[in-house]
């Protein structure tokens, strides 16, 4: 079998596994990341509390055999899981980490669906690099590999599926254009829209504008426009 692995393949294989699940209304609504992990694929979801190192572990998809390191009682020690367990970090449980939890949850979900559909089996860390740490290579191959790649495309494309956005966008905007200037800067008010987008959908900001642009929801502008267009009022727009 082919394997799934170019941006468009793993859009449409999300984007079907959500209709799948969700129904033709998928569109109406965020993605139940959770229900889909949960109720349709039936997997183990524990939050866990990872040692601090390097860099913050944020979660992971058990291998059946690696024994995990974890905090517990105050003290660290090491515990083993069934294959295919998704642990979290207890630190994403907060209500401001909704995001961050879901967007975790989703890429060690991608990691489940990509083992069974192209028999790939990565189970490693799902790690928030800092810019002030060193790694090492193999900390850096494992953080830049193309399976973390692939199911941060994966998670991205569960929780932001292509026509749950276009019809979130077009609720939001209607039939407005949406102008960007240069690569990142918005209106005031289109990105308060987008803010209000994201915050339905269980997703970041940033996560979401990449995903706008990558559907080609915006009109671009030059930024000799936008000078023209602000100069007698900066704060009418807002660099991301």
């Amino acid at each position: 079998m082919k394997q799934i692995k170019t941006r468009r393949e793993i859009d449409e294989l999300c984007e079907s596994i959500v209709q799948k699940y969700e129904g033709e209304n998928y569109i109406e609504k965020p993605v139940d990341i959770a229900g889909l992990a949960l109720g349709f694929f039936k997997l183990k979801v524990f939050y866990v509390r990872f040692p601090t190192e390097k860099q913050d572990r944020l979660g992971c998809l058990t291998d059946g055999k690696s024994i995990y390191k974890l905090i517990r009682n105050g003290r660290i020690g090491g515990y083993s899981f069934p294959k295919n367990t998704i642990l979290l970090d207890i630190s994403l449980k907060g209500d401001s980490e909704k995001a961050k939890r879901r967007f975790t949850l989703a890429h060690e979900l991608y990691h489940y669906i990509d083992s069974v559909i192209n028999g790939n089996s990565s189970y490693g860390f799902n790690s928030q690099m800092h810019g002030d740490e060193q790694y090492n290579k193999a900390e850096l191959c494992e953080m830049m590999s193309l399976d973390e790649w692939a199911a941060d495309r994966g998670a991205a494309a569960l929780l932001m599926p292509r026509q749950l956005v276009c019809a979130t966008s077009k609720l939001m905007f209607g039939s407005k254009e949406i102008p960007i200037f240069g690569n990142n800067i918005l209106m005031n008010d289109d990105k308060q829209r987008i803010i209000e987008m994201a915050d339905y959908l269980g997703v970041s900001f940033t996560s979401l504008l990449i995903r706008m642009k990558e559907l080609k929801l915006f009109k671009y502008h030059s930024m000799d426009q936008y000078i023209s267009l602000t100069m007698g009022d900066m704060e009418q727009a807002v660099k991301v």
